[in-house]
Order: C-alpha cells, then structure tokens, then sequence
C-alpha cells in the first residue's frame, strides 16, 4: 500500500476531504500522514480501494475513457445530490420532531407542577389517601414520559440532526 499522504497529494485533496472519504477525523489523518498512528482497518479498507482505482486508471486517457469519467462524474454528482437533498428533508423532519418533543416535555412538567400542587393540598382522609395514589400513579407515568420526551431524548435527536446537516454539508462540498 503506498503512503497516504502521496495518494491523497496525488488526487490534489485537502486532507478533510480525505479524512471524511475515509470516514476518520482530520487530526487522525495528519497523525497517520505524519507517521504518529495507523489506520483503522476500515479506513485501509477504503485507502486500498481508492488505490487500486488510481492504478485501473489509463495514464493516456482515450476519448471513450474521458467520456466514461465524465458520466460517472455526472452520476456521482447527482447521486450526491440528492443524498444531499436527502438528509436536509431528514433534518427538517427531525427539526418538526424536536419541537414536538419540546411541547411534550413542556406539557410534562405543566403535569408534574399540577401533581406536586394537589399533592400538597391532600390530608388524611380516605378519599385524600386514594386521590395521592392517583397523583403519585400520574406522576410515574409522566416522568415515563418524560424520558421519551425530556432533555436526554432532545440532546440525542439534536446529535442526529447535527449529523445529518454535516452529512448534507459534506455531500455538497463533493459535489463542487
């Protein structure tokens, strides 16, 4: 396998792109040119491709072969393109998703204010007795509840949007 840094320079690439290609951070790829780390295995994967690709290359390109480029150039543009398209419509979906999930936390902790009120309010009569069982019965289904819909659940689904806006920021930059 020839040395990363050469293929990458081959392919004038900065070395992001090559790092995203190869699905490693950036820092990685500098440490791995420089000599500091090794690759991952999937990313040897990837790099031994792209290699032998670069080696299937004519080094007089024929018209047909030109031709061929360009139409796999077209297509990968537009197959970019729309994953690009892909993961923004993902991201406003996501986006809809989250505000959902806001309103439903929002309206838990209404909920969880309203049960700590009557709770504070109930004695010790029977009727008060069974009525704090209700409370407390409402209060561990809206604190289920909140799980789904509380701080945890946004944080994951705002990693996943944050993802795919990257996602769709990468597809694009590869296309121009």
């Amino acid at each position: 396998m020839s040395d990363v840094k050469t293929i990458r320079e081959s392919l004038s690439m900065p070395q992001e792109r090559m790092a995203v290609y190869l699905g490693i951070s950036r820092v990685m790829l500098s440490m791995v040119e420089i000599g500091n780390r090794t690759l991952p295995l999937h990313a040897i994967a990837k790099l031994e491709q792209l290699e032998a690709a670069l080696k299937n290359l004519p080094i007089q390109p024929t018209a047909n072969s030109l031709a061929e480029l360009q139409q796999q150039a077209v297509e990968k543009r537009a197959l970019l393109n729309r994953r690009s398209k892909d993961c923004r419509r993902q991201v406003q979906q996501a986006e809809i998703q989250m505000k959902w999930m806001q309103e439903q936390c929002e309206n838990c902790i209404r909920s969880l204010r309203m049960v700590a009120y009557t709770l504070s309010q109930l004695g010790d009569s029977e009727t008060d007795k069974l009525d704090r069982v209700n409370m407390e019965l409402q209060e561990m289904e809206t604190l289920k509840k909140m799980e789904q819909y509380g701080p945890g659940a946004q944080a994951t689904l705002r990693l996943k949007i944050n993802a795919l806006a990257y996602e769709a920021e990468e597809a694009l930059k590869l296309v121009f």
